[in-house]
């Protein structure tokens, strides 16, 4: 008995452990990594985001740099990201949102303001975020951003943004 129960546990494991199951990675992705830097300094903590539109709809592959300015770019693929981007020419967005003081971070205490504190404490945080940001505005968007990059066909592709030449 032990033997039959032995086995049946050894071949689910083995069906549960199949490659059939794994998410297989899409051919037609190409390796991109993006640096960010303010000058001389690398930027962690940007979002990137590279959009396309064309006759098919809209298509955007993202990233999030690290202490040393590097993103590595990730697609969405059938509900899990994959690094890589397919071939094609991306609008380039960048941003990244400045701490708030503690005085204006949102806390479950807020609801119980009177609405006009509360539109008040809105407000200032709007204030703050455009007074602090991080990146230029023309970058935030990819209406906005003048940064183009091109992904080729068997090509790893490496893209340095200095954001200092946009403010």
């Amino acid at each position: 008995m032990r033997v039959i129960i032995s086995v049946l546990l050894i071949s689910l494991l083995l069906v549960g452990c199949s490659n059939n199951r794994l998410p297989k990675e899409p051919k037609n992705l190409h390796p991109v990594t993006i640096t960010v830097m303010n000058g001389e300094q690398p930027v962690g903590g940007v979002a990137v985001t590279l959009s396309v539109r064309n006759s098919q709809g809209a298509f955007a592959c993202t990233g999030l740099t690290d202490s040393q300015g590097v993103a590595k770019i990730r697609s969405l693929r059938n509900s899990y990201t994959v690094r890589g981007v397919p071939t094609g020419t991306y609008r380039v967005a960048l941003d990244k949102l400045p701490e708030l003081p503690v005085e204006l971070m949102p806390h479950e205490t807020d609801e119980e303001l009177p609405p006009k504190d509360a539109a008040t404490k809105e407000f200032q945080r709007k204030i703050y975020f455009e007074e602090n940001q991080l990146i230029p505005v023309v970058l935030t968007s990819p209406d906005s951003t003048p940064i183009e990059l091109t992904v080729s066909e068997n090509e790893e592709t490496a893209f340095h943004i200095d954001i200092s030449k946009y403010q």
